[in-house]
């Protein structure tokens, strides 16, 4: 009656079932990356120890509080040379489909006197890819949505231009099978 259902010593001995629905977390703290300002960070780690197959890699993202009370504040956009040639496009003026290396945006949060840059999984899609990152040393930039990009300080006060605080952006790779297509 119940053939599809595994006991718990059959599970554990059975290795090609252990890996297939892992999650790998990776926490990604600007205090622990190198880099001069909170805004471009430089991080390194050995991706070897996660399998090499499909994943969607979910994020979360949450700054220090800080002043974001000017009316011009420029959006953030969180980028990463992490997954270079993946599935996420910016369109342009051009013709093409140009990729990007943009995770998504970090939104405004305000919590009484206080703001901060927040993304939570959920509030943007998450991003596929067909292997883990093999760099093992990325960087992770905090940029505004002007054209060109340049570095994200928040504007306080009447628009004077402050430092970006600290940060932590959370990943979770999850594994996914490659979607089958039928060709016609």
């Amino acid at each position: 009656m119940a053939s599809f259902l595994k006991s718990v010593n059959t599970f554990n001995s059975d290795t090609s079932l252990l890996q297939q629905d892992e999650r790998y977390t990776i926490i990604l703290n600007s205090n622990l990356g190198a880099g001069a300002t909170n805004n471009v960070k430089t991080f390194n780690f050995d991706w070897s120890v996660i399998p090499d197959r499909n994943y969607e890699v979910h994020f979360s993202f949450n700054s220090m509080p800080m002043s974001l009370t000017w009316v011009s504040q420029p959006i953030c956009m969180i980028y990463s040379d992490l997954f270079a040639g993946g599935n996420v496009y910016m369109p342009t003026t051009t013709n093409g489909a140009s990729s990007t290396q943009s995770l998504g945006v970090a939104f405004p949060y305000v919590l009484s006197a206080n703001t901060f840059l927040h993304a939570e999984d959920g509030t943007v899609p998450p991003i596929f890819v067909n292997s883990r990152p093999h760099i093992n040393q990325f960087t992770v930039s905090l940029l505004t949505n002007a054209n060109p990009p340049v570095p994200y300080n928040p504007f306080s006060g009447t628009g004077v231009e402050g430092t970006m605080v600290p940060w932590v952006l959370t990943l979770e790779f999850v594994p996914v099978d490659k979607p089958t297509r039928m060709l016609l």
